[in-house]
């Protein structure tokens, strides 16, 4: 005779189903993996699940943002270390390691810099002649847009 198989949590009554969300664990997990994903299947739950509990929950909301920000903070700190320090890569000779060169992230160096001093590096500078030209451009085609829908 086979052993009875549990019923689907779908099937069990809905006080059964439900077990605790363990806020402290996913905060600490997310603190190490800064994966949310993570966070959430450490708690044994999805992604959404976890933020479904943010959403009624300010405190919660508020760890969460602090352990995030703190990762923004880390990779931030990691990005200007790589593009100011650069890193070592080895240098090989005949298959033989003869040295090391630094290289640096000339790309994160032109992103972070666009960004620190905008007005004098960006891209796309807007003036007021721009700007009006722009708006212009795009009431015209809203107008072309409504003339061949009807």
């Amino acid at each position: 005779m086979l052993p009875r198989q549990q019923p689907h949590q779908k099937h069990l009554p809905k006080s059964s189903r439900q077990k605790y969300f363990d806020k402290d664990l996913f905060i600490d997990i997310l603190y190490k993996t800064k994966s949310t994903l993570q966070a959430a299947a450490a708690c044994g739950y999805r992604l959404y699940t976890a933020k479904a509990y943010r959403d009624k929950d300010p405190e919660f909301a508020k760890r969460w943002d602090n352990a995030m920000a703190q990762f923004v903070d880390e990779l931030e700190a990691s990005m200007l270390h790589r593009a100011i320090h650069g890193w070592k890569e080895p240098v090989f000779y005949q298959g033989i390691e003869c040295g090391t060169i630094r290289k640096y992230s000339t790309s994160l160096q032109i992103f972070m810099i666009k960004n620190l001093k905008p007005e004098k590096y960006s891209d796309f500078k807007v003036d007021a002649n721009t700007a009006e030209n722009i708006a212009g451009a795009i009431v015209a085609t809203v107008k072309r847009m409504d003339e061949l829908s009807s």
